[in-house]
């Protein structure tokens, strides 16, 4: 045994060393795929994006993060639920939703619901764009409806498409909130 174990003492560097080695490259692929990008310059980038493929945008409305679920533990029960124990109480009772490992990498993610509107070639043509996009995008809830263009009697124009869709945005996220900087003292003005 003693013989052995300035070995397993070179084995366990080696393995430590490794285990920081594949830490610092899942950083860096994160910080390759993230990028820094603002979230308004993404929204600018639809913009141009949708005008480049010929759709209108109507609607950019925030979507808020689903609660936590320790903060769902803590909370009365609905009327006519009962109380739940702990999940090993109640075997019928689903798991725990996964926690997205994007964020649990370091990610933070801003949701937005996007409705747009123009004709279905159009909206694919903008869906493709955004896939080409050099961010992070996640596309959720895919929703699209035909409707009857409006159009004077007897035009005979193709109907448009309705499309909704939950974008994600996947950035680095600010290590530390900074502070604000104190403000410069007044300089005295000379006549």
């Amino acid at each position: 045994m003693e013989r052995r174990l300035p070995l397993l003492r070179v084995q366990r560097l080696r393995q430590i060393e490794d285990t920081e080695k594949i830490r610092k490259q899942q950083s860096n692929l994160l910080q390759l795929i993230a990028g820094s990008g603002d979230f308004d310059t993404f929204m600018a980038q639809l913009n141009r994006e949708a005008s480049a493929s010929g759709i209108q945008l109507d609607v950019f409305e925030p979507v808020a993060p689903p609660a936590a679920p320790a903060a769902a533990e803590g909370a009365p029960p609905a009327s006519g639920q009962p109380a739940q124990g702990k999940a090993a109480a109640d075997p019928n009772a689903p798991p725990p939703p996964p926690q997205d490992p994007l964020e649990a990498s370091g990610l933070v993610k801003a949701t937005t619901l996007l409705s747009a509107r123009g004709r279905y070639p159009n909206l694919l043509d903008f869906l493709r764009r955004l896939e080409r996009l050099g961010l992070l995008v996640v596309q959720s809830d895919l929703n699209v409806a035909l409707r009857e263009a409006s159009a004077p009697a007897g035009a005979n124009s193709p109907p448009l498409a309705d499309l909704k869709l939950n974008l994600s945005l996947y950035r680095e996220g600010d290590p530390a909130p900074k502070p604000p900087k104190p403000p410069k003292p007044a300089q005295p003005t000379t006549p």
